[in-house]
Order: structure tokens, then sequence, then C-alpha cells
């Protein structure tokens, strides 16, 4: 948690700085502002998480700091000895109003409900990285080379090649690939369809995909079913059959 301090009152601000890092020693302190222009200029700069700041502050309050900012991309939490501008508070969308002198339980609360906040506002971010991905992939299926996987971390990029076969669980999709290894994403396999535009992969039926060059024989039936490099048995509904026996004899 990137934090930003900012308040005229010296002691109020090492105070809290005290409280922050007495909760979490991993709290980024990345400025401790005491003039509101600083503050101000210290925001645009460092890009924190979260701005801890005081209402009444000579020339510029709390209030009239946000609103010389382009825009409010951080959690903001006002100080304050007075509880009067809770309304206004609100109005600007902050995410706590904690009064002078700051108790250390409300602040444990306060921090609690950040680090949620700031964890789901990660996940979105890594989801919209993820839908632009896949949009952009969509486009020109025959140059994709990876595929981009969601994971709590980040985006795992998993090689085409190394994918065997893709199933449906639920809402999940799990990934089965050349390296013995298994990839849940928390995503339907529906918007995995787009692999089938490429020339490697096929949907047998509506909850499996296959790589046919891991096709290693097909067994007759009333829609059949193939058996893949890894072993594993898949069923082919009938009206997948006609096409995947082409697709296998063309390849």
């Amino acid at each position: 948690m990137k934090v930003i301090l900012v308040d005229d009152e010296r002691p109020a601000l090492i105070t809290l700085r005290h409280k922050l890092l007495k909760y979490d020693s991993s709290i980024e302190i990345l400025a401790m502002c005491e003039e509101p222009e600083d503050g101000l200029e210290q925001i645009g700069r460092l890009k924190p998480d979260v701005v801890f700041l005081d209402v009444e502050m000579p020339g510029m309050n709390g209030f009239d700091l946000l609103e010389q900012l382009p825009k409010i991309d951080f959690e903001v939490v006002f100080t304050t000895a007075h509880d009067e501008f809770t309304i206004q508070a609100i109005r600007v969308s902050a995410f706590d109003y904690l009064l002078k002198p700051v108790d250390e339980e409300d602040l444990r609360k306060t921090l609690e409900r950040l680090i949620v906040c700031l964890k789901e506002k990660e996940d979105r971010n890594h989801f919209r990285e993820f839908q632009y991905l896949l949009k952009s992939l969509r486009g020109e299926p025959e140059k994709v080379k990876k595929l981009p996987i969601a994971t709590m971390d980040g985006i795992l990029l998993l090689p085409l090649s190394d994918i065997i076969r893709i199933e449906a669980m639920g809402s999940y999709t799990a990934f089965y690939c050349s390296k013995k290894q298994k990839i849940v994403a928390s995503k339907s396999i529906s918007e995995f369809d787009h692999l089938c535009h490429n020339d490697t992969f096929f949907k047998v039926h509506k909850s499996h995909i296959i790589n046919l060059n891991f096709v290693e024989k097909y067994i007759r039936g009333e829609g059949g079913s193939v058996i893949l490099a890894d072993g594993s048995e898949v069923g082919v509904s009938r009206r997948s059959k006609a096409e995947l026996l082409e697709r296998l004899f063309l390849k």
C-alpha cells in the first residue's frame, strides 16, 4: 500500500505515520506533506494508492486540494479534529473519515477495508488487461502463439503448442498441457472459442477443445472419441464428427 500523508501539523503527520507502520510495517509512506500545495504536487508525481488528507489547512483545505486534481484515482481518507465535514466528505466519495486524534482501532478497521478495496481494484485491472489481450488476439488468430490466462498474481502466457486439451469445469476452464501441468482459468470455455479459428484447435463438443496435433487415435462410434498424447479419451459429438475427421485427414 503506497500512502501519502497531508497535514499542516507536523506532530499529526508523525503520529499517523507511526500508527500506520505499527499496523503494517510494509506500508510505504511516499511523502509527508505539511503544505497542501506540496501535497498536490506529490500526489500527481508519486501516484499513491491512498491519501490521508487533513481537512482544515491554511490557504487550501482538503476539499480544495482534491478539486485541483484532474482525476482522483486513489482512495481518500480524511483526517480532522471536527466532524462537521462528514457530508462533504461523502459527496467527494471519500473512502473514510477519521477524527483526530486518530484512534488506533478505527485506523485498523479502515486499513483492513483498504486492503480489500485495493486488492479488488487490482483484480479488476488484471481482468481489463486480460479482456484487452483476448480481444486483440481474436482479430488475427493465425498470429497467436501464446494464450493469456488470468491468474491471481498476473497474466500467464501459455504457449498454444503446449496445450493438449481444454475442458469446461462449470464457469471455469482447465488447460491440460504437454508438460503434465493443469492450469485452471476463472473463465468459461466459451471465452476460448476463438482458438478454434486457429487450424490447430477443434471443439469436439461443448465441453472440450482439443489440439489436433496431439490426437493419436480416433475410435469409431456414433460420434466416436479421440485418444490424445496424454492418454486421455475425449468424446466427439455427432455434429462435430464429420468435420473432425476431415480436419484430421487434411492434417
